[in-house]
């Protein structure tokens, strides 16, 4: 229990299985007081368990089958539906993708590999914001 909010709620969505397990197993999610609720390879099972889950932060890829991170963000946030904040961790550095990202609010935006302190600094500084979020 962090604060007395309870866990934050963590969906990530990678279509690499190396990437997605490694993401889940060797984070250390109990220290931020996470846990990860989902795991999706691919953007379209990514929108429906985050429909489903409404978990706090989602981590996810840009370049995935059947629905890209990119549009799988926007129509969650254009639905309004469900309130997280992003993470993207891409092995692309394109200029685009980044820009579409922080014009959709995404929180961070990673490059493979990722560096886990950087992940881990993100992951915390995410945490402590949603921690005022809930308090409000």
């Amino acid at each position: 229990m962090v604060g007395g909010i309870g866990m934050i709620k963590v969906v990530i969505v990678e279509d690499e299985i190396i990437i997605r397990r490694g993401l889940a197993l060797t984070v250390p999610w109990d220290k931020f007081g996470c846990v990860v609720v989902g795991e999706a390879r691919n953007g379209l099972q990514g929108k429906k368990m985050i429909d489903d889950l409404k978990p706090d932060i989602v981590i996810t890829d840009v370049r995935m089958p059947k629905l890209d991170g990119i549009n799988m963000i926007r129509q969650i946030v254009e639905e309004g539906e469900v309130s997280c904040e992003f993470i993207i961790i891409s092995g692309y550095s394109e200029f685009e993708y980044a820009q579409q990202a922080v014009k959709l609010g995404v929180r961070d935006y990673l490059l493979k590999p990722v560096d886990d302190k950087e992940l881990e600094n993100t992951i915390k500084n995410l945490t402590m914001l949603i921690g005022e979020k809930k308090k409000d």
